[in-house]
């Protein structure tokens, strides 16, 4: 397996960081299509291409899933320590809930 699709695979096939269009942007090689879904995903331009692993590189780079650092550790550095800001394990920083449901196209 050749270090794109294996990447594609960590970045694509486990949903994580894929439909922001990074990629597409980084390569001429990648285009973003919507699936049958409506889900924007990365698909390769020339399915026979071979990147290089400079190419490799700048695509893993551009995934906060491949990134040293995860998204509870970039939030903690730009939220700790905020006035009025909690932190729950299950959602992480906020500072404030809000919940409503629509009836008939009616918000309650």
């Amino acid at each position: 397996m050749s270090s794109f699709n294996t990447l594609y695979q960590q970045v694509v096939g486990n949903h994580y960081d894929f439909g922001t269009g990074t990629w597409a942007i980084d390569s001429n090689k990648i285009k973003m299509e919507l699936d049958q879904y409506g889900t924007y995903h990365p698909y390769l331009v020339d399915k026979e291409y071979e990147f290089t692993e400079a190419e490799i590189e700048l695509l893993r780079q551009t995934c906060l899933s491949t990134s040293t650092k995860n998204e509870s550790d970039i939030a903690q550095s730009l939220f700790e320590g905020t006035d009025n800001i909690k932190y729950s394990p299950q959602l992480g920083y906020y500072n404030g809930l809000y919940v409503w449901s629509c009836v008939g196209g009616k918000l309650s």
